[in-house]
């Protein structure tokens, strides 16, 4: 309980899904990792200084992970949770093609060709392309999977990809 009582809720929040999004890890182990227990990660859930949306979004998780019948107030509805989880902030056409030749150049460091990629990624050979030009946004998942084939941390892909980062760092050789 010193953890939560140390740190505001927030930031214990934003440790806990991390950790287990970078590691693809249940509730319970990425609890375990930052060492609070599953009653902590309840009480968290019932604080008031917490964010509804912070709340609901641990709230789905633990009812998800735990099988456990957490219950939700009737305005807190799936919609909201995925609206914050995985979040459509749809891209300008700049972003679009940044974030495209951005999975380009990472395919062709990797060595994979197209057809592995989109095979692994489960987008058509015309989807993937569509990716690459700019043309077509990729949804969260996809940006997932993307990072995952291609050896990348889906959270730092997403962020870099996010603020158009991504494509710089790999001319100057970082990353």
């Amino acid at each position: 309980m010193t953890l939560v009582a140390q740190d505001g809720d927030e930031a214990i929040f934003a440790r806990l899904f991390a950790v287990g999004a970078r590691r693809k890890l249940k509730i319970r182990q990425a609890a375990m990792e930052i060492g609070i227990s599953i009653a902590e990660v309840e009480d968290l859930c019932r604080r008031r200084p917490m964010s509804h949306q912070v709340r609901r979004l641990l709230l789905r998780w633990l009812a998800r992970e735990e099988r456990r019948d957490v219950r939700l107030r009737r305005s807190q509805t799936a919609k909201d949770v995925v609206g914050m989880v995985g979040r459509r902030a749809t891209m300008s056409p700049e972003e679009r093609r940044e974030f495209g030749s951005s999975v380009a150049l990472m395919r062709q460091a990797s060595g994979l060709d197209e057809r592995t990629v989109a095979g692994l990624v489960g987008l058509s050979l015309n989807a993937l392309a569509s990716i690459e030009n700019g043309q077509r946004e990729a949804s969260p998942r996809q940006r997932a999977r993307l990072a995952a084939v291609l050896g990348m941390d889906s959270l730092i892909f997403r962020r870099l990809s996010e603020r158009g980062e991504l494509l710089a760092d790999f001319r100057s050789g970082a990353g």
